[in-house]
């Protein structure tokens, strides 16, 4: 069965890339622009990972996994950032969280997707 990728980003050139390089890797993209939705929605999906950005409207990606963790702590997590340095994550959870900056390399992201599958 194909692994399913929840991709959570507000910019939406950015979902698209996200949403494309993913299904060209072979796995099942669940995109959502608004991290409230994704929250919504994410109890009805089969998502086996989710890939997020930091910073969006609403919520960031950290309020939005932190929701997300109250229901499941055990799917991973890759967050996508442009303030690497800076990010502390406050979640209990954070060992679950991978933080990547931006700009980041396809070829790296992707590794670091198969890695949450082969682990």
């Amino acid at each position: 069965m194909t692994k399913s990728i929840m991709v959570v980003d507000d910019d939406p050139d950015i979902l698209d890339i996200l949403t494309s390089f993913i299904r060209l890797a072979g796995y099942t993209p669940l995109p959502f622009s608004d991290p409230e939705e994704a929250v919504l929605n994410y109890d009805q999906q089969n998502v086996d990972l989710i890939v997020t950005d930091y910073i969006m409207p609403k919520m960031n990606g950290e309020q939005m996994i932190n929701q997300i963790f109250e229901s499941n702590n055990e799917v991973p997590v890759i967050m996508i950032t442009g303030f690497e340095e800076e990010l502390i994550l406050e979640s209990d959870s954070s060992k679950s969280i991978i933080v990547v900056g931006k700009p980041f390399e396809n070829d790296s992201l992707g590794e670091l997707i198969n890695a949450q599958f082969s682990a």
